[in-house]
């Protein structure tokens, strides 16, 4: 593994540097000369980061910044600036990269070795991705024929064939149960198959019930087609593990059962959801139980916590319609029609009831 400082007082990471000794880890150290350069040259798995150098400049902001807009990877920043400086943590959103006030140099230690296992993973995923990116510009040809020089339409399509191409890659993997979701979110907007839940609950005693599943569909929200929206209302995962019998009478589904209902994604109306642990807690959406909510009331009421990735997001869609749009129709006195194509079934029932009656004959006790 390889790890880049850009630090020009060595003493403030000489406790890492002998972790990384300690550790074999191969180093290099920086004192602000070559800034990105640097990191291209040494194409580092790890970056730690001061913000200030020795001429109090803010160098080590503008090597974070291109850090995060052109050579992205595990990065900590290690400094004693990171409050005067003018980083916002908020500008930087993600797990990979953590600020730690300078002093005590376990946390930085701590980061490296929660990072050691995934390195070489994520420059694999990068590598794929720059391939992905490539590959995504093979239609190009129809793009100047037709003249297309609209930026986000070219968007659209590279981003149509960076997903095939992954899923082409990764058809086979059994992914976690989570990756069905997108979380975090990509935007604020509320789209068909979103989980949402309400800003201001009167109580958390129960919280499952907070939780909606939007049904309305997205463009209708989007471009203001629709005064309401479709909500469908979510409830604790027990009532798809458990079974009402009746008289009080409860059965609970087997492993098996329930295998077989969480891979078909549904069960007559009830669509089992995975939780994420501080996220959402394991729900069972209702698609009989349907709420109708002012378009305008939508953000002002309630949050989006994830939203439901394709194809999950129409195959729940598919549950919602084989419940709302299956045709109500009358009985019919089907039973002639029956007994006429499986004539077999009278032989059966006489001979059962010539059974049943010799038995009624036999002695009782010896």
């Amino acid at each position: 593994m390889k790890i880049l400082f850009f630090e020009d007082r060595e003493e403030d990471i000489q406790g890492i540097v002998d972790y990384c000794d300690d550790q074999e880890y191969d180093y290099c150290h920086d004192k602000f000369v070559d800034g990105s350069s640097k990191i291209e040259e040494y194409d580092p798995d790890i970056i730690i980061v001061d913000l200030k150098n020795a001429q109090d400049n803010f160098e080590g902001c503008n090597i974070l910044e291109k850090i995060w807009e052109h050579r992205f990877r595990p990065t900590c920043v290690f400094s004693g600036q990171i409050n005067e400086s003018t980083i916002e943590k908020e500008q930087y959103p993600s797990p990979l990269i953590e600020f730690i006030t300078k002093g005590d140099e376990k946390p930085v230690i701590d980061f490296i070795e929660k990072m050691a296992p995934y390195v070489q993973c994520i420059r694999e995923v990068q590598e794929e991705t720059y391939k992905a990116m490539r590959r995504s510009f093979d239609f190009f040809n129809l793009a100047m024929k037709d003249g297309i020089t609209d930026s986000s339409k070219l968007a659209a399509l590279c981003g149509n064939r960076i997903k095939a191409y992954f899923d082409n890659e990764n058809s086979n993997n059994d992914l976690p149960i989570w990756s069905q979701y997108i979380y975090p979110t990509i935007n604020e907007e509320f789209s068909t198959a979103d989980i949402i839940r309400l800003k201001n609950p009167l109580s958390d005693v129960d919280y499952e019930n907070n939780f909606f599943v939007v049904l309305t569909q997205s463009c209708d929200m989007a471009h203001g087609k629709v005064k309401f929206v479709l909500l469908a209302k979510c409830f604790p995962i027990e009532r798809i593990l458990k079974v009402n019998k009746g008289n009080g009478a409860v059965y609970e589904r087997t492993k098996e059962e329930l295998q077989t209902v969480f891979n078909t994604g549904f069960l007559n109306q009830w669509v089992p959801l995975p939780g994420i642990e501080g996220v959402m807690p394991d729900i069972a959406v209702n698609l009989k139980n349907l709420i109708l909510i002012k378009l305008r009331d939508l953000p002002n009421n309630y949050q989006k916590v994830v939203s439901l990735s394709s194809p999950y997001k129409e195959r729940l869609i598919w549950a919602y319609m084989q419940t709302a749009c299956r045709p109500g129709v009358p009985d019919l006195a089907v039973e002639g029609w029956i007994d006429s194509l499986c004539p077999q079934s009278e032989i059966v029932e006489e001979a059962e009831k010539i059974i049943s009656e010799a038995r009624e004959l036999e002695p009782c006790g010896v």
